[in-house]
């Protein structure tokens, strides 16, 4: 008998039929209802002091009204630096002429004087010749600042003084004549070597070629073109301060950033795909798994209406790029990154689907066969192109090489004795001081109110050739559906879902189980305020989000036992509904 994945089971017990709210809701305070979304106006730059009132890109919204950063202006839809941005120095729509640059909110000319509201050279210009103001004769030519009858033949750099309209002009390094007469370089741009360009922290990306200064401009980050998302800024050259991590609900359909200090920094979006890969009519999405593939594209998996959903951060809310189908709704259960491309595992087929993250070209590798199936569960990269995955049904873990698209080993776990089903299921890639190893988790899942032995995890040699050892989490770990790895490798954490929300025993709180890598040993076993700890993610600042099959709140685990937090990160009412449950959670780009 098939048995359905961890989440969307726990998502039948709920029996919510919650949808997002419709228009007229009843919203709670301090949200209101705008068409058929609740939004916080004081905080949502779509609806920023009022319904449809959107800001412009880069800019948030703060206590209902649009602002940029703290050294950036609005000017149009950008945000700007007026003390550094040529073409808007010192206030909007000031731009530089050529040959000059932004100082400080004043334009400043690159080389020479300004000389009647324009950037000259006073060593070479005819009608400013030495200083402002002093002409030379109509048959005369200005050179070193002084008048003379013609410019020297030699001169410049390799011979590049030329006679401009009576100024005997270096072409090689002159912004107004570069590579030769009347060549006029963008604003704020130097010549070089007779070719027009930017300085250091600045690139073309201003109109006709002018500079930005790439290290601070929203639009331009790090190059030009390089967008960041709404709510980031730019800071020597990098997007920061967006959210620490994403929430997706699974009822509701939900995708929710988190600010790092658990606040939402933007309403939560209702995930919306270009068009259903069926040709139906929208329904609400049940998001399940979350991947980034760069920091600015982010693809969920919708299980409900088995499809893939890549999403385009650029922008708040994110602009949907294309929906991929997985087969038709058949429980697809994780999305990840492996060898390049994105891997998902769809337990209702018994296969996983790869997808070029360029071309969205999609290929499957099968495990089982129409008379015998094999339910793979989850899955883990190891760093290249091999890819492990349990196999719950078939009680075996498979390493399949992504780059040939074959299955290259096959283990069968342990048999767990009368009674035990020792189903493999969370799994992750260490790095062990021996060398790499394969984390298994074994559910033990007979059913959501367990009562048998604890979750043991396998240490697994990359070969698949047998069990290397067996870690003992703790008599209090179990049902545990999941593990994750920590970018170093180090670190595994084993969700242990306990005792169910409605199961006779159960309190409301579940376990996690830190496993030290180098030495095979359980670290330490931390409670959470979750009903059923689920998928976890290492966020940035070290901190360990878990997602709570249970309810719709997030925790959120300081490093070295700084304490434990809930953050309620799926809306209840309205929003959510009763029964939601975050399905995915995934940090911040």
């Amino acid at each position: 008998m098939r048995r359905l994945p961890l989440l969307l089971s726990l998502g039948v017990l709920l029996l919510s039929t919650a949808c997002p709210p419709k228009p007229g809701a009843v919203c709670q305070s301090p949200k209101t209802s705008c068409g058929s979304e609740c939004v916080d106006e004081t905080t949502d730059p779509r609806n920023c002091g009022g319904c449809g009132q959107a800001c412009a890109s880069g800019q948030s919204c703060v206590a209902g009204a649009c602002s940029c950063g703290a050294t950036d202006v609005a000017c149009g839809s950008l945000c700007v630096d007026p003390k550094a941005d040529p073409t808007n120095c010192g206030g909007c729509g000031q731009a530089c002429l050529s040959g000059a640059y932004c100082d400080g909110g004043s334009c400043a000319c690159e080389t020479g004087a300004s000389c009647d509201g324009r950037c000259v050279d006073l060593q070479s210009d005819h009608d400013n010749c030495g200083s402002c103001g002093s002409p030379c004769g109509a048959s005369d030519v200005c050179f070193g600042g002084h008048c003379q009858a013609a410019c020297p033949a030699d001169g410049g750099a390799a011979g590049t003084i030329q006679d401009c309209g009576g100024s005997c002009v270096d072409t090689s390094s002159a912004p107004l004549n570069c590579g030769g007469c009347g060549k006029a370089c963008g604003a704020g741009q130097i010549c070089s070597a007779g070719s027009c360009g930017c300085g250091a922290g600045l690139g073309a990306c201003g109109p006709d070629g002018g500079c930005v200064d790439v290290t601070s401009n929203p639009q331009n980050c790090g190059a030009c073109g390089s967008a960041c998302p709404s709510f980031e800024s730019c800071s020597a050259g990098h997007c920061v301060g967006g959210p620490a991590l994403f929430a997706a609900c699974y009822h509701s359909g939900l995708l929710v950033p988190l600010a790092a200090d658990g606040g939402a920094p933007l309403a939560p979006w209702p995930v919306v795909a270009p068009s259903p890969v069926d040709g139906g009519l929208p329904v609400p999405a049940n998001p399940i798994s979350l991947v980034f593939t760069d920091p600015k594209t982010l693809w969920l998996l919708d299980s409900g209406n088995g499809q893939v959903d890549v999403l385009d951060l650029t922008t708040w809310p994110p602009t949907p790029k294309v929906s991929i189908g997985t087969g038709g709704p058949d429980y697809p259960n994780q999305i990840l990154l492996c060898g390049g491309k994105v891997v998902v595992v769809v337990s209702g087929n018994d296969s996983i689907e790869t997808i070029d993250p360029a071309t969205y070209a999609v290929g499957a590798i099968s495990f089982g066969t129409p008379s015998a199936s094999t339910n793979p569960y989850l899955a883990a990269c190891d760093g290249a192109h091999t890819l492990y995955v349990t196999d719950s049904s078939a009680q075996v873990v498979h390493a399949v090489d992504l780059s040939t698209g074959t299955v290259t080993a096959t283990l069968a776990v342990p048999d767990g004795g009368p009674g035990v089903s020792p189903d493999p299921s969370g799994i992750g890639v260490a790095a062990a001081p021996g060398g790499p190893e394969v984390l298994v988790t074994l559910e033990y899942l007979a059913n959501y109110c367990p009562s048998g032995a604890p979750a043991d995890v396998l240490v697994l040699p990359p070969s698949l050739g047998s069990v290397a050892a067996t870690i003992d989490p703790g008599a209090s770990c179990v049902n545990a559906g999941f593990l994750s790895v920590s970018p170093g490798g180090g670190l595994a954490v084993e969700s242990c879902g306990g005792y169910y929300g409605s199961c006779t025993g159960g309190n409301g709180t579940g376990t996690l189980a830190l496993i030290d890598v180098a030495t095979g040993l359980v670290s330490g076993l931390v409670t959470v305020p979750l009903g059923a700890p689920s998928v976890s993610a290492f966020l940035g600042d070290g901190r360990i989000a878990v997602a709570d099959s249970a309810s719709g709140s997030v925790a959120l685990l300081e490093p070295d036992g700084g304490g434990v937090s809930a953050v309620a990160a799926c809306p209840a009412g309205p929003d959510g509904g009763p029964g939601e449950f975050v399905g995915a959670v995934v940090a911040g780009p």
